[in-house]
């Protein structure tokens, strides 16, 4: 992640360690994924993603928005200027929306049918992203829209259920899939 959001004086160094920081966010969505727990009472959840997640965000989105102001990279500042910077409008804290929003979407349903229509759409909105069909604009950019990110975390969740079942050959396919996505 860290290697995403570095500047580098040498272009061959900086094209592969920007392939390695695009990684990041879909391994961490993967791993979120995979140690989501659905079956948690609901207040139990959203009280414990409080105290760990949603205060955390807030505080950290605070501290660099102020520092954001104080050192002149804010031109404009108001409530929406804040809630944007917040919600990771330029910002590397777009990962904590899309991180509570995929919680959203899956305790919704564990439905099959409800979990396959969120893949399909995770892999359209990835090719009309890559093709410039969808991008952002000055409110949203497109690593803020969430069906671009969801399917690593649904990944994450599939893979914990059948880890017990799989055999080298299908974890090889997976890895492989999980590559030709983040490609695109």
């Amino acid at each position: 992640v860290v290697t995403a959001h570095c500047v580098y004086q040498s272009e061959p160094v900086g094209r592969i360690s920007g392939l390695f920081g695009t990684l990041g966010l879909p391994i961490f969505l993967f791993v979120s994924g995979f140690f989501f727990n659905r079956e948690e009472r609901t207040k139990t959840f959203w009280i414990k993603k409080l105290r760990t997640i949603i205060v955390p965000w807030l505080v950290w989105s605070v501290i660099t928005y102020g520092l954001a102001v104080v050192l002149g990279h804010e031109e404009i500042v108001n409530a929406v200027s804040f809630m944007k910077w917040s919600l990771g409008t330029r910002t590397w804290l777009y990962f904590v929306p899309i991180l509570l929003l995929c919680f959203v979407l899956f305790r919704i349903s564990d439905n099959p049918c409800y979990l396959a229509t969120i893949f399909v759409l995770f892999l359209i909105s990835n090719v009309l992203t890559a093709f410039k069909i969808i991008d952002g604009n000055e409110y949203i950019t497109r690593y803020q829209f969430l069906f671009n990110w969801c399917g690593f975390f649904e990944l994450g969740m599939v893979a914990r259920k059948y880890q017990k079942n799989w055999n080298k050959r299908e974890i090889q396919i997976i890895f492989k899939f999980i590559i030709v996505i983040l490609w695109i």
